[in-house]
């Protein structure tokens, strides 16, 4: 598979830097196609972009490190879903404790 734009980006980026992509063709063709979708983008907005490098966050989910960079996205959906099941795993004992006592005060 051939994809010559894609390639003509890269040699972009790698001849101008940052300014090969924030800038120029193909931030045009960004904006014109966010545009083109109903998107308001222009192109002072993909000048003035600036890259932050913050530290990845993690969670471990069953035995496997789940990595992310902020802002919070699948690691914090992965605590929620952690966080559920540990509740329900609560509230299953709980439910269990309460028959047991039912019918132990029955007899």
């Amino acid at each position: 598979m051939r994809n010559p734009t894609l390639a003509q980006t890269f040699r972009e980026v790698a001849e101008h830097g940052k300014a090969g992509f924030y800038q120029g063709r193909v931030a045009k063709a960004i904006v014109e196609t966010s545009n083109a979708l109903g998107g308001f983008m222009t192109l002072e907005d993909l000048a003035a972009h600036r890259s932050t490098f913050p530290e990845p966050i993690s969670v471990n989910y069953h035995g496997v490190d789940v990595w992310e960079i902020p802002p919070n996205g699948q690691v914090w959906r992965i605590n929620v879903f952690k966080q559920t099941q540990t509740n329900n795993k609560q509230k299953r004992r709980q439910a269990q404790q309460t028959k047991q006592q039912r019918r132990v005060s029955r007899h």
